[in-house]
């Protein structure tokens, strides 16, 4: 996964107690190990803080074990899909 930059647009697929949602990276950070994170505003307002990078796919699965990636990502998955319909 390459790293994000600020004003990327994410996917964030949810799970059992949290909605889906669109959103963008605000910030981003790192420890003293190197390792990366990121602060994510979701475009209803709700924000995720220091979300490590490995939390992030590269491509998305359409389930529920993708929980962030790329909204780029997340388009390619859905013009797949259509595209087989």
């Amino acid at each position: 996964m390459e790293n994000l930059e600020i004003g990327t647009e994410i996917f964030f697929n949810g799970d059992q107690a949290n909605r889906q949602g669109f959103g963008k990276v605000v910030s981003v950070g790192s420890d003293s190990f190197r390792s990366r994170w990121y602060d994510i505003e979701l475009d209803d307002g709700r924000k995720i803080s220091q979300l490590s990078h490995n939390s992030f796919s590269p491509k998305y699965g359409g389930g529920g074990l993708t929980r962030f990636v790329t909204k780029a990502a997340y388009q390619e998955w859905r013009d797949e899909g259509l595209a087989n319909l």
